[in-house]
């Protein structure tokens, strides 16, 4: 008789991001990859995605459960559920990988790095009876990785989702990444990448690497052989991806992206300041220089591909200047998609252990407090900037850029910066999904926020 297998990906409901949205929203593709490498003669598979139905308990054999660090919460109380009945739970993904002794409080074992090589040791040790507490699986073997299982996926998500390289040599000091995918950058091999891009079925697909381009001198080689590849399929379908501003050096990539469907490119743009890009470690930037955004943005948008650009605010050599300086810096440059978040101190890192060390947490009970993690609260005061002007700020520039005048102008500029409606369309959607985002949250918090600041 077969097992039966649950895995879960919980949604923290006061936590509101892209994920709440249909048009922004992305499936989990990490469980199906763990679903692809569970043999489907000995286990049935059930899964529960809280962006789209809430937890309700189910029975099952053995549970695998992934999140964030802004979901862990809702993941540890399903963890919790299931771990009174006695069914054993495996949690797996960047936070508990990060900090496994944490979650094996709530849970049976722990997955530490990437389950592709190691899960099928898991359901062995499960079936004897010797479950561990741990299991390392290291960084992610690209050679060797399975074309994920997306039948398990609900069929309503609009974006599929496709992995082409992994780990980051940059170490900022606020991600994560080279922490939890290793500093050596990895690359999947082409004709992979290629097979698992024809059977995805939605018309939008999002590259989940870091970057997309890569680093040494053979980048550049490779990702034109890979979107031209993915063009002489004819799909036509529309990609967005990450890169770093050195995309906008090489004409030849972004022809080709564009030729392959590439539709927006979010890059790091992080700050204005270049004192605050050498606190963060961001050398590339730093390397280009602040007054080269334009010009990135303007060759990026030659190619009939839109911007996504992110800014940090809260650094510790922002002063109140930053707030203008970022908002006329977005408008300046026409980036198509804003996203501004405060800096975070997610686990593990290097900034992490330096707020952490100087006592400067506004929220340190954890777990508890990890729910708070979510890019858009403050979590420490900056050296130059109260609370209070910090919290007003990242209203005011929300605020300023989600004015529908100014909405309707962007979107209108957006489409004679790039000539492509299909780019417009995908900028705006994700406009609309930030505008909605800012909306619900501002109605949510703006008045308890400002009742608690002193």
């Amino acid at each position: 008789m077969k097992k039966k297998l649950l895995l879960i990906n919980p949604i923290e409901s006061s936590v509101i991001g892209l994920n709440r949205y249909r048009a922004t929203n992305f499936p989990p593709l990490s469980l199906a990859y763990v679903a692809a490498l569970t043999p489907r003669d000995a286990w049935d598979i059930d899964i529960i995605d809280e962006n789209f139905e809430l937890f309700a308990f189910r029975g099952a054999d053995l549970v695998g459960i992934t999140s964030f660090t802004c979901n862990i919460n809702r993941a540890y109380a399903i963890a919790s559920e299931y771990k009174k009945t006695g069914i054993p739970v495996v949690m797996g993904g960047i936070h508990v990988s990060l900090l496994p002794d944490e979650a094996l409080t709530f849970c049976d074992s722990v997955v530490i790095g990437d389950a592709n090589g190691i899960w099928r040791k898991v359901l062995d040790d499960f079936e004897n009876g010797m479950l561990k507490r741990t299991y390392n699986g290291g960084t992610m073997d690209l050679d060797s990785l399975v074309l994920p299982d997306t039948t398990i996926l609900n069929k309503s998500y609009r974006w599929g989702t496709l992995l082409t390289s992994r780990g980051c040599p940059m170490k900022c000091d606020f991600c994560s990444v080279t922490k939890f995918c290793g500093a050596q950058y990895k690359q999947r091999p082409i004709e992979s990448i290629v097979a698992e891009f024809k059977t995805i079925q939605q018309q939008n697909v999002l590259f989940l690497d870091d970057n997309i381009l890569g680093y040494g001198p053979q980048a550049e080689t490779r990702a034109v052989r890979l979107f031209k590849e993915i063009a002489a399929l004819g799909l036509k379908k529309n990609i967005f991806c990450q890169a770093s501003l050195n995309i906008a050096d090489s004409p030849e990539v972004l022809q080709y992206a564009a030729r392959a469907g590439v539709r927006l490119i979010l890059i790091g743009f992080e700050s204005v300041n270049e004192e605050s890009l050498r606190g963060m470690r961001k050398s590339l930037n730093l390397k280009f220089g602040i007054s080269s955004y334009r010009q990135k943005v303007r060759a990026i948008h030659r190619a009939g591909i839109g911007v996504w650009g992110c800014f940090i605010l809260g650094n510790d050599n922002d002063g109140p200047d930053v707030f203008d300086r970022i908002y006329n810096a977005a408008t300046e440059c026409a980036i198509d998609v804003l996203q501004v978040s405060h800096s975070t101190p997610l686990p593990q890192t290097p900034l992490f252990e330096r707020i952490q060390k100087e006592g400067r947490l506004l929220y340190g009970n954890f777990p508890f407090d990890w729910k708070y993690y979510t890019l858009t609260n403050i979590m420490y005061k900056p050296r130059h900037l109260s609370v209070k002007e910090l919290q007003l700020g990242f209203y005011r520039i929300r605020t300023r850029y989600f004015n529908p005048v100014h909405s309707i102008l962007r979107t209108i500029k957006t489409f004679a910066c790039t000539r492509s409606l299909k780019t417009t369309l995908i900028a705006y959607l994700f406009n609309d999904s930030f505008r909605k985002k800012v909306k619900k949250k501002f109605q949510m918090e703006h008045t308890a926020a400002l009742q608690a600041i002193h």
